[in-house]
């Protein structure tokens, strides 16, 4: 295989996890991947499933290596069964920088060389396309991700500890790998960046938005065409006008894959408000304010948002008691290391709460814990 029009200013190696249920390789990821190619001197694609023969064929024309493994783990498993299974030691010693990225995006819109460029001008250990910032949690988007050679310790010691190669939900790998690598990696002292700026916008619902005004050359495939179609026609729109991208790509997967009938637009699209991943009414110099005055520190449920709060911060937290809860139905006795608890007053005399719920149920608690110097709620 011989790539004519490679700009490679890096060694690089590209670790690209693919799944799809009937093993269908589409046009708009053969796009990608050779785009991506030709800024990586190698390409390892791990697809969790079994490809079609053709689209393995496609592959092969593209990448070095090409596996296929049990569907389990999604994109971190795949990236755990590369570190583990594929490279050697001499991958760790050889390449300057590994890229991880997946087939969850279209684009590139602008040439991936030019976002290599940009980022090589920034004094950064790794970085990634987006950094979803809504003011109490922060951490790069994992569909993209770029690491150089002073963070491959850390990575494989990480990979190696705290990614399950089966886990079994998209959520519990999202802490994992998307905020805990993230996490970890800044606890560490490694320095990060992004291409396009910090922002709090949906990137699975307002794509169009994050394509036109922050400039984003990839963008999340919306899994639900039919709520988010004015989003899709927005991009398609602004694409044809503004990029050289064929969008006949995204119909293409749409059509092919959704079953869903595209209409082209061709008028001018009118600008889409777009949609924001929730806000909290706490910000992060608050919370680090919080739990720096209580070295004792208790998180008030043990659901999704408590989740998230107790991976971003416990590198913060002098002492984690535990997780609370109203009424410990579920039976749980702890949530990664950390002991659930059925709330009792006197548990939190000498300690600080972090009241981590949605507003329906913070309303609950709050007319158990009232208003305290030692609590804080972050939906009020």
């Amino acid at each position: 295989m011989v790539n004519n029009d490679i700009h490679i200013n890096k060694k690089r190696l590209a670790i690209v996890s693919i799944y799809d249920s009937e093993g269908v390789i589409y046009d708009y990821l053969i796009f990608y991947l050779r785009e991506l190619k030709k800024n990586a001197e190698k390409m390892i694609v791990i697809s969790n499933g079994k490809l079609v023969a053709e689209g393995k064929k496609e592959l092969y024309e593209i990448a070095e290596i090409v596996c296929e493994k049990s569907n389990e783990g999604f994109d971190a498993g795949a990236y755990k069964f590369a570190f583990g299974k594929i490279l050697d030691e001499h991958d760790w010693e050889y390449f300057d920088e590994i890229v991880l990225s997946n087939d969850t995006c279209f684009g590139p819109f602008v040439p991936f060389g030019d976002v290599f460029l940009t980022m090589e001008k920034a004094s950064i250990d790794f970085w990634g396309i987006n950094l979803i910032d809504n003011h109490l949690f922060r951490y790069l988007q994992s569909n993209f991700l770029v690491f150089n050679k002073n963070t491959y310790g850390n990575l494989r010691s990480y990979f190696d500890k705290e990614i399950a190669q089966d886990e079994k939900t998209i959520h519990d790998v999202c802490l994992s790998f998307e905020r805990g690598l993230f996490v970890y990696l800044c606890a560490c002292g490694f320095n990060y960046g992004s291409y396009i700026e910090g922002n709090d916008i949906d990137p699975y619902k307002s794509t169009g938005y994050l394509a036109q005004f922050y400039g984003s050359p990839i963008v999340k495939k919306s899994s639900d065409y039919s709520n988010h179609r004015e989003d899709v026609e927005w991009l398609l729109y602004w694409l044809r006008k503004n990029t050289l991208y064929d969008t006949r790509l995204i119909v293409d997967y749409y059509e092919r894959k959704k079953n869903n009938r595209i209409l082209m637009p061709e008028n001018v699209i009118e600008i889409i408000e777009p949609i924001r991943l929730p806000s909290y009414s706490v910000s992060r110099n608050q919370m680090l304010s919080f739990i720096k005055k209580n070295k004792e520190i208790y998180i008030y449920g043990a659901g999704m948002i408590a989740q998230h709060l107790y991976v971003y911060f416990k590198n913060d937290i002098d002492v984690f008691k535990g997780f609370l809860v109203s009424d410990n139905t579920s039976g749980l006795q702890e949530w990664r290391g950390g002991p659930i608890y059925q709330f009792k007053e006197d548990m939190i005399k000498n300690a600080g709460v972090i009241v981590a719920m949605n507003m329906n149920n913070t309303k609950q608690v709050i007319k158990i814990l009232g208003d305290k110097p030692n609590v804080i709620y972050i939906c009020s």
